[in-house]
């Protein structure tokens, strides 16, 4: 089995290791990560229409930054409509755009106790890399 993404031990905030065979497979993985995350481990119900879907288009300076500004985009949008996310599609990708779709359903009074407070997206620790098996991805976020 091809590892999917992996928790970082950090103190005071939370941290993902995330692979991916391409670009789009990393972005969607990290995507879930967040959510795992909000999700606080536990499964959310699944849906078999969505309720939510947001277009995303996002342009950023480099990979790494664009990995962040996605994930931030995500956690804007997951705290303004009062949603969750669990599936992610990415059109296109490259070092420095992406075009993608988000799909989830709003939050309802009885799963609150399930949601973690993510703060924010950091910069600390962030990174990705190209490797022989694909792409590899650090991110912190600040709960």
């Amino acid at each position: 089995m091809v590892k999917k993404l992996e928790e970082i031990d950090h103190t005071a905030d939370a941290g993902l290791r995330i692979y991916g065979k391409n670009r789009e497979e990393l972005f969607r993985h990290a995507a879930e990560g967040l959510f795992h995350i909000i999700g606080s481990g536990s499964i959310l119900s699944d849906f078999e229409r969505p309720e939510v879907t947001k277009n995303i288009e996002i342009h950023s300076s480099d990979i790494a930054t664009l990995l962040k500004d996605w994930l931030s985009e995500l956690l804007y949008l997951h705290s303004t409509n009062h949603c969750y996310f669990n599936r992610f599609s990415v059109q296109s990708i490259t070092d420095s755009a992406l075009t993608a779709t988000a799909e989830g359903f709003f939050i309802s009074a009885d799963q609150e106790d399930n949601i973690q407070d993510v703060k924010a997206v950091t910069y600390h620790g962030l990174k990705v890399t190209q490797t022989n098996e694909g792409f590899e991805a650090q991110v912190i976020f600040d709960i």
